[in-house]
């Protein structure tokens, strides 16, 4: 890509992902990898045990993400519509278990 280096880089790695994803795409791929581990969690009680229960990505870490790897404020909100159909899809992949 002639003049972007940037955008060569992500289809570049978008390509050797271990799983398919459009280059377009790759920017809020990378961006759910830096948070897949930082939910927000409701923790109860019950029958003697303590319960997790992931409700949502943590926004704050979110914004930090999107700081931390330089991503430009115009294209956080694309990156925000994305990670949220993942994480949707994702609680519901978790509710059905």
């Amino acid at each position: 890509m002639a003049g972007f280096p940037e955008a060569a880089d992500e289809a570049r790695e978008a390509r050797d992902a271990p799983f398919a994803v459009f280059a377009c795409n790759w920017p809020t791929v990378r961006i759910w990898g830096d948070l897949w581990r930082r939910w927000r969690k409701k923790v109860y009680t019950g029958g003697g045990r303590v319960y997790e229960q992931r409700e949502a990505l943590d926004l704050q870490q979110m914004e930090s993400a999107l700081r931390l790897r330089r991503v430009p404020q115009t294209e956080w909100p694309s990156i925000t519509e994305g990670l949220l159909a993942m994480e949707d899809e994702a609680i519901g992949i978790w509710t059905e278990q």
